[in-house]
C-alpha cells in the first residue's frame, strides 16, 4: 500500500545484508526507500496520468522544502481507477477462459473499479551538525474493493454472490528515528526508531437470495523500536543493533441485514492475538586481501505468539507459541578482474508461524475451509548462493544460481477437528484443510541479467529467470512461477527516450500447481496457466526545464492472460499518458 510515486527506491537484500530485516523471507528482505529531503530542495512535483484500459486516473504531488535547521517533503496521490479491460486476442485458444458469465460485459471486467488516497510528510530536523531527528507519517485509505473472482463463481447457472468485497483498507504509520554520528569507542553512529502502524481490513459477502450480510474485520496494531548502529575497526566495518516489535491483533465478524445483526466467526482468534519478537544481528564486513571480501552476519531472534478463541467450535481456547532462532550467514566476494567479481554465499534462514498460519479460518472455493492448527513449527532454510558479474564500459552481464532446502516447511493439508475431516462454515459443508510441518522442501532456480551499449544512443537489456520448488514428497511446491523473461531495447536522443520491449511467460501446467489449492488453479484452464507474451512500446519527451511528456501502449496486440495464480484477466491494450513537472 505504500504509493510508488513516493518511493525513492528499493533494495533487494539477501545472505548477510539481509540480517537487520527480520525472519519473513527465509534469509531475504525488500527494502523500501521513501523520499526524502536530505539536499534541502525547494522543488514542487506534479504528476498526471490516464490509462486507457482501467480508464485510470492519477494525479500525484510531491512538495520539498526547508526552513532553517528542518527540510520537509509532503506528498499526496488520488487516484481512480475504473473496470479493467482484458485482452480479446485469445491465442491461447481457451474462448471461455475469463470470459465470465456474470462478471464480464465485451471484455471489461466488472465490479473492478476502485480509489485510493495516499499521504506521505517527513520532516528532518537538525539538532546540531551530528544529530538529526525525522520524523516520517504516512496514510493511505481506499474504497470498498470488490473480490472479482468471487463475483464471478456460479451455482445452478446463477450468479452466487450477490455481494463480495472488502471494506476501504487502511493504513497509518508514524516514526521517529534519531540519528547521531558523534564517535566513541563502542560506535561511530547511530540511528535509533521508534515506530506504530495500524492497519484495518474487512470482508463483506452475501450469497444471490440470501438477507444476511456476512461481514469479518480485522485490526493490527504494530509498535518497533530498533536501534542500529555502525563502527568502523581499522579496515572493518561492523554494523550491529537489537529492537523488538508488538503485534496486536484484533478480529471480529457478525451477520447482518437492516436491523440485526448475528453471530458469525471472525477470520482470526476472536479472543484477540498477540505476536512479541525480540532481536539481536550483526553484520561485519571484513577485508581479506585486496581482491577478496568477506561479508558475515547473523541474528538471534526470540518470537512470542498469542492466540485466543472464545467459540466453542474447536477444542482449544488458546495457543502459544514460541520459537527461539539463530541464523548465520558469509558471503565472499572476490575481484578476479577490474571488469569480473564472484560472490559465493551460504546463510541460513527463518519464519516463524504467524497470526495467519496459525490461527486463520476462511474458505477460497467453498470447497475446502482451512482452520488454526495450534502445533506449528518454525521454517528453516538453508541456501547457497552463486554469481558472476562481469562490467565493462559496453557491456553489463550478471549470473545468478541458487539452492534452497527448507526443513518445517509449512504448506496446506488436509486435518481433522474433534474427529470431523468436515464442519459447517458460511452455510456450506467444507472439507477441512490446515497449515502443517511437512517435513521438508527445496527450490533451485537461476537468473541472468545483460545489458550491451551497442553506442551512446543505444542499448539492448535482457533478463531470464527460471524456479522449480518441490516438497519432499516430490510433489509441486506452493507460490512457484513459471520460467519469465523480457527482452528490451531502449534508444535515447537528445531530448527523448524510446523502449520497445517484449515479456514472456512460459506454461504453468496443471500438474505443476501445488494440490492444496493455493496457487489457484480453479482460476486458470483445465491444463494450467497458459503461455503469453506481450510487446509494449513507450516514449518520453522532455518538453523544457520542468516538464517531461511519457506515452506508452502496453500489450500492443491486445492478448488476453492471466499471470500464474490470478483470478483476474490481465489488462488488454492499454494507452499510458503522463505529464510531470517539476518547479
Amino acid at each position: 500500500t505504500i504509493n510508488p510515486f513516493f518511493i525513492e527506491n528499493v533494495q533487494l537484500l539477501s545472505a548477510p545484508a539481509s540480517v537487520a530485516y527480520g525472519n519473513g523471507a527465509m534469509g531475504g528482505a525488500l527494502s523500501f526507500h521513501t523520499k526524502s529531503n536530505f539536499k534541502n530542495e525547494k522543488s514542487v512535483q506534479f504528476h498526471q496520468q490516464y490509462e486507457s484500459a482501467s480508464n485510470a486516473v492519477l494525479l500525484n504531488l510531491l512538495t520539498s522544502y526547508y526552513n532553517n535547521n528542518a527540510a520537509f517533503t509532503t506528498g499526496l496521490s488520488v487516484k481512480s481507477i475504473g473496470n479493467l479491460k482484458m485482452g480479446a486476442n485469445r491465442l491461447h485458444g481457451y474462448e471461455n477462459w475469463g470470459n465470465e458469465l456474470f462478471a464480464v460485459k465485451e471484455n471489461e471486467q466488472l465490479s473492478t473499479s476502485y480509489s485510493q488516497v495516499d499521504f506521505l510528510h517527513k520532516t528532518i530536523f537538525s539538532i546540531s551538525r551530528l544529530k538529526t531527528l525525522t520524523f516520517n507519517t504516512q496514510y493511505s485509505i481506499s474504497s470498498d474493493i470488490s473480490r472479482f473472482d468471487k463475483l464471478n463463481d456460479e451455482k445452478e447457472g446463477a450468479q452466487k454472490y450477490a455481494d463480495w468485497y472488502y471494506g476501504p483498507q487502511r493504513r497509518f504509520f508514524q516514526s521517529i528515528a534519531l540519528n547521531d554520528k558523534k564517535s566513541n569507542f563502542l560506535l561511530d553512529n547511530f540511528t535509533g526508531t521508534i515506530a506504530f502502524q495500524n492497519l484495518s481490513e474487512s470482508r463483506h459477502h452475501k450469497k444471490t437470495g440470501e438477507s444476511l450480510l456476512s461481514n469479518r474485520f480485522e485490526n493490527v496494531n504494530i509498535y518497533d523500536f530498533i536501534l542500529d548502529c555502525k563502527k568502523q575497526i581499522f579496515d572493518a566495518e561492523l554494523l550491529y543493533g537489537v529492537g523488538g516489535r508488538l503485534q496486536k491483533v484484533s478480529s471480529t465478524a457478525d451477520f447482518s441485514d437492516s436491523k440485526n445483526t448475528y453471530f458469525n466467526l471472525s477470520r482470526y482468534p476472536d479472543g484477540g492475538s498477540t505476536v512479541i519478537d525480540y532481536f539481536v544481528y550483526s553484520q561485519l564486513k571484513l577485508p581479506l586481501s585486496r581482491r577478496l571480501v568477506a561479508l558475515l552476519g547473523s541474528r538471534i531472534n526470540h518470537n512470542h505468539l498469542e492466540a485466543n478463541w472464545n467459540n466453542p467450535i474447536f477444542n482449544f481456547d488458546q495457543v502459544i507459541n514460541k520459537n527461539t532462532s539463530f541464523i548465520n550467514s558469509i558471503l565472499l566476494s572476490y575481484r578476479a578482474t577490474e571488469k569480473i567479481k564472484l560472490h559465493v554465499s551460504y546463510y541460513r534462514g527463518f519464519r516463524n508461524p504467524n497470526i495467519d498460519d496459525i490461527g486463520k479460518i476462511f474458505s477460497k472455493n467453498d470447497r475446502e475451509v482451512v482452520v488454526p492448527n495450534s502445533q506449528l513449527k518454525a521454517e528453516y532454510s538453508n541456501n547457497i548462493e552463486l554469481s558472476v558479474n562481469y562490467q565493462s564500459q559496453k557491456l553489463k552481464l550478471q549470473f545468478q544460481i541458487f539452492h534452497t532446502h527448507i526443513a518445517n516447511a509449512i504448506s496446506r493439508g488436509y486435518g481433522r477437528v474433534n474427529g470431523l475431516d468436515s464442519i459447517l462454515f458460511d452455510g456450506e459443508l467444507m472439507r477441512i484443510q490446515m497449515n502443517k510441518n511437512s517435513s521438508s522442501a527445496e527450490i533451485n532456480g537461476v537468473n541472468f541479467y545483460g545489458k550491451y551499449n551497442i553506442s551512446n544512443h543505444l542499448s539492448f537489456v535482457g533478463n531470464f529467470n527460471c524456479l522449480r520448488g518441490k516438497k519432499n514428497e516430490n510433489s509441486p511446491l506452493a507460490h512457484i512461477p513459471p520460467l519469465n523473461t523480457k527482452l528490451a531495447i531502449k534508444y535515447s536522443y537528445k531530448k527523448s527516450e524510446f523502449e520497445i520491449n517484449g515479456k514472456y511467460n512460459a506454461w504453468k501446467y496443471a500438474h505443476e500447481f501445488d494440490v492444496e489449492g493455493v496457487d489457484n488453479l480453479e482460476e486458470a484452464t483445465k491444463d494450467g496457466t497458459p503461455m503469453w507474451h506481450t510487446i509494449n512500446l513507450f516514449y518520453k519527451q522532455q518538453i523544457d526545464n520542468t516538464t517531461t511528456l511519457s506515452m506508452g501502449i502496453e500489450n500492443i496486440l491486445d492478448i488476453h492472460y492471466k499471470t500464474f495464480a490470478s483470478g483476474i484477466s490481465a489488462s488488454g491494450r492499454n494507452l499510458i499518458v503522463s505529464l510531470h513537472s517539476k518547479f
